[in-house]
């Protein structure tokens, strides 16, 4: 589905949260209008700071990040996205909304969250139930043009999984582009036409 319009270059980038062991080194990378990345690799292989740094969570140490217009125009959870456990869902999602312009009940609808858990402390609910409220928060941005995730499908069910795949069909055939980090592919690769860069990257 990609277009081959730019939208992400990496030239050389390297970053370390010590200078002196760099997590990524020397890293050129291109990211295209309609490209569905998924980065596989173990735990500390720098998949998760690569996110950071392609969203300006964090700088890099060296090199440069190039970006077009369309790429501004995103949705993100990372793995710092998160609720406060003695708080409220519903609470916690009105206030994302009004960061992102959003609809708090729309937004938890698309993950299929019963209303009877929207009330409740996020602390009250099952591991699978809170990571269907945290992928609630990106679809409080409008048309989102890039789709950046972190472990999606980590304590979803079966059910959980399934449903994030429809979605997931529904921008990769607008033309979106996603890139999501996953310990495990989740048969997405006999879905979708995947680029796989394998980790650790540049070094």
């Amino acid at each position: 589905m990609a277009s081959g319009n730019f939208l992400l270059r990496l030239e050389e980038v390297s970053f370390g949260y010590k200078r002196s062991k760099p997590v990524i080194k020397n890293l050129s990378w291109t990211v295209r209008q309609g490209d569905l990345w998924l980065l596989k690799g173990p735990n500390a292989s720098g998949k998760s700071t690569l996110l950071k740094l392609i969203t300006g969570v964090l700088k890099p140490n060296s090199g440069k990040i190039h970006c077009s217009e369309q790429w501004e125009n995103r949705a993100v959870l990372l793995d710092v996205t998160g609720f406060i456990p003695s708080v409220t869902v519903m609470t916690q999602m009105v206030a994302y909304a009004k960061m992102f312009n959003g609809d708090a009940e729309h937004s938890l609808q698309q993950m299929n969250i019963p209303q009877e858990f929207w009330y409740k402390k996020f602390s009250e609910l099952s591991a699978g139930m809170r990571q269907r409220a945290r992928l609630s928060i990106l679809f409080l941005k409008r048309n989102p043009e890039v789709i950046i995730i972190d472990e999606p499908f980590k304590d979803l069910d079966k059910d959980g999984i399934s449903l994030f795949i429809d979605h997931m069909k529904k921008w990769y055939n607008d033309g979106k582009t996603i890139i999501m980090c996953a310990q495990a592919e989740e048969g997405i690769g006999e879905i979708f036409d995947i680029k796989v860069p394998q980790f650790p990257i540049g070094n």
